[in-house]
């Protein structure tokens, strides 16, 4: 079997074991399309949505593909019910490997464009999650005792997430030393989705959260041999890290955190994602310009920020009660 020249992921990754990806030039060009991204998360899922699709149409080669074959997914995972996002975001992957195909001038149309396999459309609303109260975030907070590291910890990932509406798997790498001062400004630098470098301001009563939680653990990276500036922000317990090998929270674990707070604070089921959306609509509801809420919540069009405006239908707030002509 011919080696890849890219290292990844590696070629036994990229074919599914009935072989759904030729193993010479095509497993070649579909291994190079999935690590062209930064970001680990972005690979994992356009491998896991590739071998979905290929698992589905039974091709053993992605140059065998039909627009039928691509409509067929879509109509399927619409009888399962997936949320249209979750169905957009999957074709749109397929899409973006057929467009490499054809940069390669291995292929000579996308067989998976808006135009040939149009989405579903997008609910003016988020159907799933949840968005805080003001009292719910307080209730949230206050149940968090803060009198010990972990507790320490997890608040300032809540709080991180409420303020800064950072996604978790944004969260789980921030760095130590991605805290410093740009001017006047405490900055926070990170890696955002699809591996975007980003620059987010940092508000003082953040940074204090997060250093009074570094403070708190300081003796156990001590002994641990886990501090530095070039250590992850969020570690794990004590007794759970590797002396000498700091390695971040995973998202499984800050879900479970978030998840676990809320039990407590009488929330219910409560994910990461329902903080950022938390934030995103509290900015809203203040009537927050939109560019602002788009810097803060590094968005790449205001069309999917727009989902998160739980105002849209509110007929209160609308532009026609004050809207009129009676001056230039």
């Amino acid at each position: 079997m011919e080696k890849l020249t890219v290292i990844r992921i590696p070629e036994s990754q990229i074919l599914t074991p009935t072989g759904e990806f030729d193993t010479r030039l095509n497993g070649r060009i579909v291994a190079q399309f999935i690590n062209k991204s930064n970001s680990e998360l972005t690979r994992k899922n356009y491998l896991s949505n590739l071998r979905q699709f290929m698992l589905f149409s039974g091709k053993k080669d992605v140059l065998d593909v039909q627009v039928e074959d691509i409509l067929a997914w879509r109509e399927s995972m619409e009888k399962r019910e997936l949320a249209p996002h979750t169905i957009a975001t999957k074709l749109a992957t397929l899409s973006a490997l057929f467009a490499y195909f054809r940069d390669y001038g291995v292929i000579n149309r996308n067989p998976a464009t808006t135009k040939m396999v149009p989405r579903p459309a997008q609910p003016l609303q988020s159907p799933k999650g949840k968005s805080l109260t003001v009292k719910e975030v307080r209730y949230l907070l206050y149940t968090i005792h803060r009198n010990n590291p972990i507790d320490l910890r997890d608040f300032a990932i809540i709080y991180c997430i409420l303020r800064l509406s950072l996604r978790v798997s944004e969260i789980c790498h921030l760095r130590v030393s991605d805290i410093k001062k740009d001017g006047k400004h405490w900055v926070i630098d990170y890696r955002s989705k699809g591996g975007r470098k980003e620059r987010q301001p940092l508000p003082k009563d953040v940074k204090a959260v997060i250093d009074d939680y570094l403070e708190a653990d300081r003796v156990n990276r001590k002994d641990t041999k886990t501090g530095g500036d070039n250590t992850f922000i969020f570690q794990a317990e004590f007794t759970r890290r590797n002396f000498g090998a700091p390695a971040p929270l995973t998202t499984r674990h800050i879900w479970h955190i978030v998840k676990r707070k809320g039990e407590l604070a009488g929330l219910g089921k409560l994910a990461p994602h329902d903080l950022r959306r938390t934030a995103i609509t509290k900015a809203f509801q203040q009537n927050v310009p939109v560019t602002s809420i788009l810097n803060m919540s590094k968005h790449k069009s205001v069309e999917t920020l727009m989902i998160y405006n739980k105002g849209l239908d509110n007929l209160e707030n609308n532009a026609v009660h004050t809207l009129n002509y009676d001056s230039d």
